[in-house]
């Protein structure tokens, strides 16, 4: 507990020349711990709850199933990994993946658009050295390395590799 001459600064509360007790009591107890809880979170990606998923015990069968959708990749989902689609296929997935993460109405159908949307984007990087995104090259070499190391095989090392050849180390 400080003592009664101690001073604080609390700006907009207090100055130097005020006891530390009346600055103190500026500063409710509801207003100190809404600001230790925002201080302790990070801001949250939307691709954290997709890492999440990924993390699961089941995420390799629901990945699967997710991608397989006709809605997403269809039957040939399981090439994604291997190279099996061209460019040009792979930027149609990710625009069709795209479009589904904002109209999707279910959130389980939305975060596996997200991740053909990644895939899709990893898969063009690995198989055919192209960025078929927008999104600058540093958030996305962090973001392949996350969502690689929660990833189950085969896309955990599409994600990896993608992530080393954007420069993620």
């Amino acid at each position: 507990m400080p003592n009664a001459d101690d001073r604080f600064l609390v700006s907009g509360f207090a100055s130097p020349d005020t006891p530390a007790a009346a600055a103190q009591a500026a500063l409710s107890p509801m207003i100190v711990g809404r600001l230790l809880r925002m201080g302790m979170r990070a801001p949250a990606r939307p691709s954290d709850k997709l890492i999440d998923r990924l993390a699961a015990a089941d995420a390799h069968d629901w990945l699967a199933q997710s991608l397989a959708s006709d809605r997403i990749a269809g039957a040939a989902s399981h090439s994604i990994a291997s190279g099996g689609w061209s460019i040009s296929d792979l930027d149609a997935l990710k625009n069709r993946c795209k479009a589904l993460t904002l109209s999707e109405a279910d959130a389980a159908a939305r975060l596996g658009a997200l991740a053909g949307y990644y895939l899709a984007i990893a898969a063009a990087i690995v198989h055919h050295q192209r960025l078929i995104s927008s999104q600058p090259k540093a958030e996305l070499a962090s973001l392949f390395a996350d969502l690689g190391s929660a990833a189950p095989e085969p896309w955990a090392t599409l994600l990896g590799k993608a992530a080393v050849a954007l420069g993620a180390a």
